[in-house]
């Protein structure tokens, strides 16, 4: 079993998990934001964040055509690329990411 967990967490939850057998492909909370300021978007928030600034966050994020859309895929799976190779070279599917 596996989880992909992306934002903040401490080591001890991360070394819980990976305890009871899942597999953890973690994107800490900087990646995220490195991989979306790679296309333009800012998604650097946190508890005082208005709302408004997150619903124009999520705008942005919606219009993506499909050339940003693919670079931002690859922009996470560069952030990880080894970890997320290495935590599903059993998995088929896993096998057509390069």
């Amino acid at each position: 079993m596996g989880a992909v967990l992306a934002g903040v967490f401490t080591e001890g939850s991360l070394n819980q998990l990976k305890s009871v057998g899942f597999k953890v492909l973690y994107f800490p909370y900087e990646s995220i934001v490195n991989a979306f300021k790679g296309v333009g978007i800012d998604v650097e928030f946190d508890e005082l964040t208005p709302d408004e600034d997150f619903l124009k966050c999520l705008q942005a994020i919606d219009s993506l055509d499909e050339a940003t859309f693919n670079m931002l895929k690859s922009n996470f799976v560069n952030e990880k690329q080894a970890l997320f190779l290495n935590s599903c070279m059993n998995y088929p599917l896993c096998s057509t990411v390069s």
